[in-house]
């Protein structure tokens, strides 16, 4: 395992091999190489979208925990090399416990859904995960800057009411009862031991609605003594389905809730909702900062998207009015039983897009001589379906055939009886970055089961 020292040096001699290429060349003077390039021990590594260095040379690179704390979040770092003289040292121990804190999250995170699991989705670098994650973390840092200008202009009330909105609240995520009443029935617990109301509302009235309209009785419900001093607003308050870490919040309408639903398919009684003082949720909610700054995964994944292929030229699908079209290369590892190995045994692949259940257009190779490695170069074209008329989530469908023909007869493009599918695939016409998909494609086939 390769040294930070020894990944550094490695680095820097191909610099220099480079160097002398462009002094053969007499792109540039060998006197002046001294200046483009110093010793080893005057440059350091720095990730790029960080200020993080990696001084500790001698460790394995692999070991160094910046490099760890990536590894466990499978993020790929980027670095580069700069003068040390220009090193902005930080404080270690601040460095060292944002680096520890990562880590642990990290390892919090694959304790809870399974580190095999997250392994799966992340650890093989798809450039539509990765781009994904890379929005996210923009939108993420994005709202943080506004959380820090909105606390600037109006203080901790602001700070309080979007501490209450990261508690759990559960929305739309059970189905619409098949029978939905005009009215619900509900019986809210009061802060008071033993206290309750029971109220009538539309199903359609809104959560802060309805948590004004409760605190209003529970005002009247208090013995005479009770001031608006000592009982607050209804804003000092939140409501909750009983025995659940269920939240009933903001402008949703009742029906949305989850528990609303739930209760409606078998209503059994009123159901049951808690006002509860906000002053309750103090430790939780203090616990919550809104300010915290983008951690180094954050910062990573922000980072624009570096690709090597050259979208200058590219066009407006609108604007191109020519035919799509396919090039069918070949097939590996087929799978073929001896019995379809004859003479008089071919292969051949179908192509078809299709929207939303529709299909758009089709496509068919020539048969080739079946083998466990077909191959066709052989090109597609879909008359009758042009660029600028595919609609965004189509999904083209590739399906290897077999078919018994004598060489003799003519082969006839499209699938007939007796064709035996031994396998497909679909994949989306358009990339995560809403182009359409060109270049050398390689794809997995499905073996058909039927």
């Amino acid at each position: 395992m390769d040294s930070v020292f020894d990944l550094k040096s490695r680095i820097l001699s191909e610099v220099r091999m480079a160097l002398d290429d462009l002094v053969c060349q007499n792109v540039i003077k060998e006197e002046d190489m001294e200046e483009l390039v110093l010793p080893s021990s005057e440059y350091a590594f720095k990730s790029r979208g960080t200020n993080d260095y990696i001084m500790n040379e001698a460790l394995p690179f692999q070991r160094v925990d910046f490099v760890q704390a990536c590894s466990k979040a499978y993020v790929t770092p980027r670095f580069c090399l700069v003068e040390k003289r220009r090193v902005k040292m930080l404080n270690e121990e601040a460095r060292l416990e944002r680096l520890k804190k990562e880590i642990l999250l990290s390892n919090d995170i694959a304790s809870l859904i399974g580190s095999k699991h997250t392994a799966n989705f992340l650890e093989f670098e798809d450039d539509e995960i990765a781009s994904f994650r890379r929005n996210a973390m923009k939108k993420k840092i994005e709202l943080q800057k506004q959380k820090k200008e909105l606390f600037s202009q109006f203080g901790a009330a602001v700070v309080k009411d979007e501490r209450i909105t990261l508690l759990p609240e559960y929305l739309l995520g059970e189905p619409m009862p098949m029978v939905i009443p005009e009215n619900l029935l509900l019986s809210a617990h009061l802060p008071s031991d033993g206290m309750y109301v029971t109220v009538s509302v539309r199903v359609t009235l809104q959560a802060c609605q309805l948590r004004t309209m409760i605190f209003e009785k529970y005002k009247k419900k208090m013995p005479g003594g009770a001031t608006d001093s000592t009982l607050g607003t209804d804003e000092d308050y939140i409501l909750k389905a009983t025995g659940f870490q269920d939240y009933i919040y903001g402008e949703s309408q009742l029906l949305s809730y989850d528990c609303v639903r739930r209760y409606l398919c078998k209503p059994e009684g009123p159901l049951e909702v808690s006002l509860v003082p906000l002053s309750n949720y103090r430790d939780d909610l203090n616990q919550i900062n809104t300010s915290v700054a983008a951690t180094i995964v954050d910062k990573l994944l922000a980072q624009e998207e570096e690709s090597e292929t050259d979208h200058s030229n590219d066009q407006e699908i609108f604007d191109v009015k020519v035919f799509y079209s396919i090039t069918i290369l070949n097939a590996q590892r087929v799978g073929l039983t001896p019995a379809q190995l004859g003479s008089d045994c071919h292969l051949f692949i179908c192509a078809e897009i299709y929207h939303a259940g529709h299909k758009l257009g089709s496509g068919f190779t020539l048969g080739t001589t079946a083998s466990q490695n077909p191959s066709w170069h052989s090109k597609i074209i879909f008359d009758g379906l042009k660029f600028q008329d595919i609609p965004l989530g189509s999904r083209i469908v590739f399906s290897l055939y077999f078919r018994r023909v004598e060489s003799s007869l003519p082969w006839v493009k499209g699938v007939t009886k007796g064709d035996e599918c031994l396998g497909w695939v679909a994949n989306q016409v358009f990339d995560h970055s809403y182009r359409i998909r060109d270049g050398k494609l390689t794809f997995r086939m499905w073996v058909d089961s039927g």
